[in-house]
């Protein structure tokens, strides 16, 4: 899940689980791909 990102029309790229997107089977993997824009905020990622 991104904190500081503003993500417009990319909410499926949040990385919560069971919210936007579903969850990965063991082995998978996922490739995020979205925008950021111009952004002065701290950013940060957690599962």
């Amino acid at each position: 899940h991104w904190h500081g990102f503003f993500q417009h029309r990319a909410s499926d790229m949040d990385g919560a689980a069971m919210v936007p997107q579903c969850p990965l089977s063991p082995g998978h993997s996922f490739q995020y791909d979205f925008p950021t824009g111009p952004t002065k905020l701290p950013f940060w990622y957690h599962s």
